[in-house]
């Protein structure tokens, strides 16, 4: 199997709620989702460290990491049987925190949630990463990183999530055809790669046409490009299906608890 785009991300608003009359001292409650390792972490650390929230009369409440997700409410795309829905739960297993139980679910489809997201009345959203890179370009900014998630769950680089199913008998028949498709997919990815100008012809295709939000979709997908090769994409995925299948179980995966061999299309390019 190859792949051509990565794992969603959680995208959660900069600012998504304001409440007069905090519990803290009377101040203004704004809540932030900021990834921990971004420049927007940095700044809410100098505030805290200096007091400034105090003096501005606010109360921050900050959704830095998957701890931040606690008591709040999560909107998931996909269904409770999503591959990157239990990848994150499992990942906060790891701190002791049930996602499911000490959190407010609610799934849909990822327009929905959206507009959810937008209108403040959800916290946090684990969507599909073209809505997401939607979101960025609304001022949204990411809360939890996919990739750090399964980082820290054993993978070794960043993993491909979605690719292409086929037959291995029509493989075998058609191997030339295949690599010649792989071949024109690839040339595709390397002219979307180097080439503004291909984004702007594909504007009515993707639906969104101002400059700042088609900038988040062009350096999103160009992150997602895959440029591991075949095998040590087989090794993660071996590695993150077993967790897969202890989160899932059986109504995920049935009776097979390891990857079946030869998932992975191995021969011909690593496209």
């Amino acid at each position: 199997m190859c792949f051509f785009i990565r794992c969603r991300q959680i995208a959660a608003a900069v600012l998504v709620a304001a409440v007069a009359n905090s519990a803290a001292y009377g101040a203004d409650r704004i809540r932030v989702a900021a990834q921990i390792t971004g420049t927007l972490g940095w700044e809410l650390e100098v505030i805290r460290a200096h007091q400034l929230e105090r003096r501005a009369n606010l109360d921050i409440e900050t959704i830095e990491d998957v701890a931040g997700l606690k008591g709040r409410k999560l909107g998931v795309a996909g269904g409770p049987l999503d591959k990157s829905w239990l990848l994150l739960q499992a990942f906060a297993r790891q701190s002791n925190f049930h996602l499911k139980k000490q959190s407010d679910i609610v799934y849909g489809a990822p327009p929905l949630l959206m507009e959810k997201a937008l209108q403040g009345e959800i916290d946090a959203t684990l969507t599909f990463w073209n809505f997401c890179a939607r979101l960025e370009g609304k001022g949204m900014r990411r809360a939890v990183d996919m990739t750090d998630v399964m980082g820290h769950l054993g993978a070794s680089g960043p993993v491909a999530m979605v690719g292409y199913v086929f037959h291995e008998a029509w493989a075998d028949r058609n191997r030339d055809i295949l690599e010649r498709f792989f071949g024109a997919t690839g040339q595709a990815k390397k002219i979307l790669a180097d080439s503004p100008d291909e984004w702007q012809r594909l504007v009515p295709r993707i639906g969104v046409s101002d400059s700042a939000g088609l900038d988040v979709y062009r350096r999103r997908y160009v992150e997602g490009i895959p440029r591991r090769s075949v095998q040590d994409e087989a090794a993660d995925a071996k590695a993150l299906y077993r967790i897969l299948a202890d989160v899932g179980g059986r109504d995920l995966v049935g009776s097979a608890r390891e990857l079946a061999p030869g998932t992975f299309y191995m021969a011909g390019s690593r496209e």
